[in-house]
């Protein structure tokens, strides 16, 4: 072997040891990477396991908050300095965070977050994460924003016990935990969860959503169970006895308080205005004309679209009742109260024990009892048991379909919109629109005071029809 063999062998030589240790630096660092890797892993387990400890306990404090929204509402009622507005604020910011704890579970498998955080990473995008959550929700009522956190806030405390991920959504997921609650879930409970799952993937880009509410067995498991709950039971109408009891109270024709006054007052004005409780909370405005008060409404239930909730509700209620003028009595009740109708204040407010009033609204379940109350005793009388707020939107409409009142017309009085009926939302929201109905209204109880029409029987309307032979139908 000459010299240069003898180079060229050790040259050899030499590169197989380098590339033997070039390989053995890799295999060494790829080894102290998985070690970091599991270390990490560790760690990453831990803090999942402190997050669903405090998330159970977080969920469990909202479900009950929740749960007990009204009793929250009249124990605030108590501070004096407490107003509507700032309770508004805080329960859609206590929503908001609901919706933010969820996100937090996964974030990446929601669409918001990965957004906020691609512009994040971008350099462009500016607010927090709760901030682009609240953006999401901002055209959703806080009721039912809250609502199908709830559902979607149970199922999360279940999944990290039971799965080894809880987003994305998986159907097989999902129906396990309906086979595991369906014999102690309420009976509503399993489609309130599907609408929730619906919401998080159109509302913040929920992964997996889809595949679930398309199950054959899940939506199949949840109509079983929603099919074992009880047969809907509509609220009483007011007998036309206790809708003149409550303008002799108004009137101070009955030995009652101011306040009991004042609450009969918003009561029939409820009555004649045809409204729902929230509606009457939400004046925005009150003008006393010749023959009705007419008002705005703010904020109601049928505002579902963005061009509603941009538009005030408008509504009229006839000043003179079956007996008695309750509108002027009511008015000159509150004016001796102190009470002025302003924004976001509302139109009957919380009373306290002295006789004075809190600027916050009277929870409804507060009001049913009121109402109750001033009525008579639901004990001596089970009529009264299934009496409620929403019995005095009902009267009138349920009055107007005893009389034979056309439906157009009916729909118009109730705010309803019905393409059957042909009111549309344009004639909702056209105070104009409901000048008709309001004068066949209007006749329907000029025949109840009269005594010509009887509501209160089976067939009010035949009765009138043989008692006066010449009676003409209200809306001629």
């Amino acid at each position: 072997m000459d010299f240069g063999d003898a180079l060229a062998d050790g040259s050899s030589h030499r590169s197989e040891d380098s590339s033997t240790s070039t390989r053995e630096l890799h295999s060494q660092h790829i080894y102290d990477l998985q070690l970091e890797v599991n270390a990490l892993r560790l760690q990453v387990q831990a803090l999942r396991s402190d997050l669903q400890t405090l998330e159970e306990s977080l969920a469990r404090v909202w479900v009950n908050q929740s749960e007990g929204l009204e009793q929250v509402c009249a124990k605030m009622a108590k501070f004096k300095h407490t107003s509507w507005e700032v309770m508004i604020n805080e329960e859609r910011n206590l929503a908001v965070n609901k919706w933010l704890s969820l996100v937090m579970v996964e974030p990446l498998t929601f669409g918001v977050a990965r957004n906020f955080y691609a512009g994040k990473a971008s350099g462009i995008s500016s607010g927090s994460l709760a901030d682009s959550i609240s953006d999401c929700l901002a055209a959703k009522a806080t009721s039912t924003i809250n609502a199908r956190a709830n559902c979607l806030l149970r199922f999360v405390s279940w999944a990290k016990g039971n799965m080894p991920f809880v987003f994305p959504l998986t159907e097989h997921a999902v129906y396990a935990y309906f086979e595991e609650k369906k014999s102690t879930a309420a009976a509503t409970s399993f489609r309130s969860l599907l609408s929730s799952v619906a919401f998080a993937q159109h509302v913040v880009g929920l992964e997996g959503c889809d595949k679930v509410y398309t199950s054959g067995r899940v939506r199949g498991l949840a109509s079983k169970l929603f099919m074992q709950k009880r047969k809907l039971k509509q609220r009483n109408p007011l007998r036309v006895s206790d809708v003149i009891l409550l303008e002799r109270i108004c009137c101070k024709l009955e030995d009652r308080s101011l306040q009991d006054r004042i609450a009969a007052g918003f009561f029939l004005f409820l009555i004649y205005a045809r409204a729902r409780y929230s509606d009457g909370q939400n004046v925005a405005s009150l003008t006393d004309s010749p023959l009705y008060l007419e008002c705005s409404v703010g904020r109601s239930k049928t505002s579902f679209t963005l061009e509603r909730k941009t538009r005030y509700l408008p509504m009229a209620a006839r000043k003179v009742g079956v007996k008695c003028a309750w509108a002027d009595a009511w008015l000159e009740a509150m004016a001796e109260a102190g009470l002025t109708l302003k924004k976001n204040d509302p139109l009957l407010p919380c009373p306290s024990s002295n006789g004075s009033w809190k600027m916050v609204p009277l929870p409804c379940d507060q009001a049913c009892s009121w109402l109750r109350s001033l009525l008579g005793n639901a004990q001596s009388d089970p009529y009264l048991a299934n009496v409620g707020t929403h019995s005095l939107k009902r009267t009138l409409l349920s009055w107007a379909s005893k009389r034979g009142l056309p439906r157009e017309q009916r729909a118009l009085l109730g705010y309803h919109t019905s393409r059957a009926s042909g009111a549309g939302s344009e004639l909702i929201y056209e105070s104009d629109a409901q000048s008709a109905p309001l004068r066949a209204l209007s006749s329907m109880i000029d025949e109840v005071s009269s005594g010509t029409f009887k509501p209160d029987k089976p067939k009010g309307a035949a009765t009138c029809f043989r008692a006066v032979g010449n009676c003409r139908p209200p809306w001629r």
